[in-house]
């Protein structure tokens, strides 16, 4: 279970333009102007539901199920460990004595 983050916005005079709530694991909202911490709910799942909110900075996707035996890693990046049957078949595959500079040695 995590607890929500909240950041505040400034602009150029050091007046507070708006306030984020919400979770890393979950997604941003963002509100106008100052909102006390009281007022803001502890829970990132709330936070994403909360119609105060102007407006969603971002959102968390979706962990995929084998995530777990991937090392926590998103679908994004468990993609780009994954080489597609076109790549395979054009990448030739050797061991390090067959590679050019190493012939000399």
């Amino acid at each position: 279970h995590t607890h929500t983050h909240t950041a505040e916005v400034f602009d150029e005079h050091g007046a507070i333009r708006y306030t984020m709530n919400g979770g890393w694991d979950k997604g941003m909202v963002l509100y106008e102007g100052h909102v006390p911490r009281e007022r803001l709910t502890p829970h990132p799942e709330q936070a994403m539901q909360d119609p105060n909110a102007l407006m969603t900075v971002w959102k968390a996707n979706v962990i995929p199920e084998q995530s777990k035996v991937m090392y926590g890693l998103p679908a994004f990046a468990m993609g780009l460990n994954q080489m597609q049957v076109k790549a395979r078949a054009r990448i030739h595959t050797h061991t390090h004595r067959e590679r050019v500079g190493e012939r000399e040695r």
